[in-house]
């Protein structure tokens, strides 16, 4: 894995810099919007929705026939469910049963120690920061133009346990890819539907119980953005 982000990261400066050393103009952008979390990110939040922001630039080396090309940073946010009540699973030695995590708390060490807890369910806040690559095509579908994009990108996270509140897991860069569809709506706007995947596991990944989306965890998300482009 650290081989993949090392060639993201790479791929994302070599572009970066494509416009620098080809003298070419920069067409910078701005884009926000809101998020929809899927698979694991919904299953880590029990909450469906955040928001994102993301800076870039987009070139069109002559060369390259028509494609383009985006370099981009942002950030994304999708609180947790703070209504949502924790619970365990564990077998007490007579079978499984599930309890709030506030009763497990009230239990002494010992009465602790006297069961196995094979299964929990939290709620997180989950953050992130990203960078990455888009190829982007243009297509049109009838009369109706559109822009086709898939690249790679990296992505930090910082993940926060909710009630009670404790960081989570670790915060090196993880791998991740995008692809999405955009339609300019003017000259300098597109609105752009992105779906978002990517990675992330906790330091106690191997040790602790079982938990739907956290461990291991693989963020994912859609995006209904607007983009100016200036």
């Amino acid at each position: 894995m650290k081989r993949t982000t090392i060639m993201i990261a790479g791929l994302a400066l070599s572009a970066a810099a494509t416009p620098l050393l080809a003298g070419e103009p920069l067409n910078l952008y701005v884009k926000g919007g809101l998020v929809s979390s899927q698979g694991d990110t919904r299953d880590m939040t029990n909450k469906g929705h955040g928001y994102t922001l993301e800076l870039g630039y987009m070139g069109a080396p002559a060369s390259w026939d028509g494609l383009q090309y985006r370099v981009y940073g942002g950030m994304v946010t999708i609180p947790g469910d703070s209504g949502f009540s924790p619970w365990l699973r564990v077998d007490r030695g007579n079978g499984s049963e599930t309890i709030p995590y506030s009763t497990y708390q009230a239990l002494t060490p010992s009465q602790q120690s006297g069961m196995t807890v094979f299964e929990r369910k939290f709620s997180y806040d989950v953050r992130g920061n990203f960078f990455g690559f888009d190829m982007i095509h243009s297509v049109k579908v009838g009369n109706i133009p559109f822009n086709v994009f898939l690249g790679p990108s990296l992505h930090q996270w910082f993940v926060t346990r909710v009630n009670p509140n404790e960081a989570q897991g670790d915060r090196n860069w993880r791998a991740g890819w995008r692809v999405g569809l955009g339609y300019p709506v003017a000259k300098n706007v597109e609105v752009n539907l992105t779906y978002v995947f990517t990675e992330w596991r906790s330091k106690d990944a191997a040790t602790m119980p079982y938990e739907k989306g956290g461990n291991p965890s693989r963020p994912a998300y859609l995006t209904l953005a607007g983009a100016y482009r200036f």
